[in-house]
């Protein structure tokens, strides 16, 4: 087996209980809703009772227990047909079919959840890998259908690109006052399998937290293979049990061991210990108290643990398995099916017990950078991939002709498409893409402004979620990426397209919706701001006609330029009464310098016509207010009214006070009676060069 075909399914709060589900694959897109068939307290003692030695230090079941009334293929069938049903059964079956009919080929169910939501813990915390058709096997133990879990993480995987060799760091840790365990075996088995691998080294830290850094410092190791004890308890979450230089227990929470491993280049950690891959089993539980989801969450591309007691047996079978599979560079969610095979039982579901959380797009985490992996069907990588300290020059030597185009964070059920858009834009000849930024660069807010600035189109892909939230607990649910960044693009921008699909934009919860609706409502010039509901097959062409546009605009804009120098430039001169002839000599001084110019005298307090201040704004590149001997509250008012304007219309805009004298009645102006602002980062380069005297006043 060396391909995969993907099923992401999105599972996310609904409400009474309900959550809703999204299955997204290459079959098409299906919708549903899950109900929980049981809770995980109704099944964990009945199916995950172990009644060897295991490598926990919490309840073990003990021999002579009664049977259970229902088998783990029973709650299993539940699971399955919960989860899979209507359009989302129907999706997955059709590409089930479809990797049916091609050589060594899978499917790699991806059961994707963000534990920081209201409800998440109690879906997360049941064993998924149970999951199977009524009247057959597990999905799990076939390698032609592995499912992962996929945690919702507010920072984002950017792992180092592999260079050989392997380097494999083991820890062992069996206190004094805990059960013995078989780490000596599982240690010379694995040795064994370690030793085929074409170029490993295997190096050993004592299970001692300050050995462990200290080994950690001498040298970059790609996988940590922890074996030991492990738990979890509801108030306390995830913990390992560590040594102290006694040899005494030393439980090290979940947090702290991610800690220790936060700065790490690690592409794998095996957790080959009890309950280190449990969850919260209840909502208001921190989301990432258990062992392996606080790796997760520190950027680790793939941790394989235990999310119930396993008999000491077992883990060393799997254990074994599993790294003869790695050794013969198998994927490594192929590997931990085979693993599963080695303990099989249909008695006792410990097969069951091993979950794999994986963030990387592939199972190929040991591919060689110089080497193209071959293990998993995926669509292109983003064009371009930039550091926030870096966006301002994100798109490198682009020429002027060429469109500078931002693909703004999207939702995470649309993450394919905004792939797939970057990399069929990024082939033209007339663009240069920059589709994403690290979220967590401690510069993110200025890198992304940046972006949003300096590209002549900002692209909006929503979903029916608001997306990744920014933060984990500011009781603020709508601060997600993709909102923030569509909704500082209005500010910024200097065009942006949002695109949505009609299902989408049904499906959106209230207060999303709400907000939606309310940016969708707002006045705009449709050349700044334009939100289009359409089908997820026509976004591309949405864009392309949005390019043509922007693109007539730019040679419309330059072909007066190109025959009459500035000409192609437009000021509006606003004046009171009191101020008309000095209006008219800045108006003719302008004309000399062929600048076209419009003038509007008032002897009214206030702009009466709005919508005419509007459209002057958004048609001129240089506003001037003329104060003279008119009174300083009406210039005042004036600039209040033209802010709010530019504001409201997006306009790219030079405004000007004009101190006029009352005993000046030639040009040349001088700037240095102006007093220039800029709206909108708005040229004023042609704006200085009509001023020649001094610069402009700030």
């Amino acid at each position: 087996m060396t391909k995969y075909l993907d099923v992401n399914v999105v599972i996310s709060p609904g409400g009474d209980d309900v959550y809703n589900v999204r299955l997204q694959s290459d079959a098409g897109i299906g919708n549903g809703t899950l109900k929980l068939p049981f809770t995980l307290a109704e099944l964990s003692e009945a199916v995950f009772g172990v009644a060897e030695t295991a490598r926990g230090i919490g309840k073990v079941t003990a021999d002579g227990q009664a049977a259970p009334s229902r088998t783990a293929a029973d709650y299993g069938a539940d699971m399955y047909a919960a989860l899979f049903q209507d359009q989302v059964g129907e999706r997955l079956a059709a590409i089930m079919d479809r990797a049916e009919n091609l050589p060594d080929t899978g499917v790699r169910i991806r059961l994707s959840m963000d534990l920081r939501q209201t409800g998440m813990a109690e879906v997360a915390s049941l064993p998924w890998e149970l999951m199977c058709k009524r009247g057959e096997r597990a999905l799990v133990v076939s390698n032609r259908s592995a499912v992962v879990r996929v945690f919702d993480s507010p920072k984002p995987l950017n792992p180092q690109p592999f260079t050989a060799p392997l380097r494999i760091l083991v820890i062992m840790s069996n206190p004094n006052g805990t059960t013995g365990l078989g780490l000596d075996d599982e240690l010379a088995r694995i040795k064994a399998s370690w030793a085929k691998l074409p170029s490993v080294s295997v190096d050993y830290a004592p299970p001692v937290r300050q050995q462990i850094l200290d080994k950690l410092r001498e040298a970059d190791f790609h996988v940590l293979h922890y074996m030991g004890h492990g738990d979890y308890a509801g108030d306390t979450g995830g913990c390992l049990v560590l040594e102290t230089a006694e040899a005494q227990p030393d439980f090290v929470s979940a947090d702290d061991f991610a800690m220790m491993l936060a700065d790490e280049p690690l592409r794998l950690v095996f957790l080959n210990a009890c309950k280190t891959g449990t969850t919260a089993t209840k909502s208001g539980a921190h989301p990432y108290a258990g062992v392996a989801a606080a790796l997760v969450r520190e950027r680790i591309p793939a941790v394989l643990a235990m999310q119930f007691p396993i008999s000491d047996r077992a883990a060393i079978a799997f254990a074994e398995t599993f790294y003869k599979c790695i050794a013969a560079a198998s994927p490594v969610d192929y590997a931990v099916a085979e693993a599963r095979k080695a303990i099989y039982s249909g008695a006792q579901p410990e097969w069951a017990t091993p979950v794999l959380y994986m963030r990387s797009d592939s199972g190929d985490l040991f591919t060689p950078a110089d080497a193209a992996p071959a293990t998993t069907i995926t669509t292109p990588a983003p064009a371009a991939a930039v550091r926030a300290t870096e966006a301002a020059s994100a798109w490198g030597a682009a020429g002027s002709d060429r469109l500078k185009l931002y693909l703004a964070t999207p939702d995470q059920d649309w993450e394919k498409k905004h792939e797939a858009l970057a990399a069929e834009l990024g082939a033209r000849d007339d663009c240069a893409v920059v589709a994403e930024v690290p979220l967590d660069d401690t510069n993110y807010s200025a890198g992304v402004d940046a972006l949003l600035r300096e590209a002549d189109l900002c692209i909006h892909l929503l979903g029916a979620n608001a997306g990744r939230r920014i933060d984990v607990d500011d009781g603020q649910p709508l601060r997600t990426y993709p909102l923030q960044q569509l909704e500082a693009g209005l500010k910024l921008a200097k065009s942006q397209i949002v695109l949505v699909t009609e299902a989408d934009k049904a499906n959106m919860g209230k207060a999303y919706a709400d907000r939606i609706a309310e940016i969708e409502a707002m006045p705009r010039d449709k050349a700044r701001f334009e939100f289009v509901v359409t089908d997820k097959n026509q976004m591309l062409a949405a864009i392309v006609a949005k390019l043509d546009e922007i693109k007539r605009a730019r040679a419309a804009a330059a072909a007066p330029a190109a025959s009459a120098g500035a000409a192609g430039h437009r000021a509006y001169i606003d004046a009171h009464e009191k101020d008309a002839e000095r209006a008219i000599d800045l108006f003719d001084y302008l004309a000399t310098n062929h600048v076209e110019a419009n003038i509007n005298t008032s002897s009214s307090e206030t702009i009466d016509n709005l919508p005419a201040l509007d459209e002057a704004v958004r048609s001129t590149g240089l506003y001037v207010i003329v104060a003279g001997e008119v009174d300083p509250a009406w210039v005042a008012n004036r600039q209040v009214a033209i802010m709010r304007s530019a504001v409201k219309s997006r306009a790219k805009l030079v405004v000007a006070k004009y101190a006029a004298a009352a005993n000046v009645t030639a040009p040349p102006i001088s700037a240095a009676r102006l007093a220039i602002s800029t709206l909108r980062d708005g040229d004023r380069s042609w704006v200085d060069a009509l001023f020649p005297a001094d610069k402009p006043t700030e």
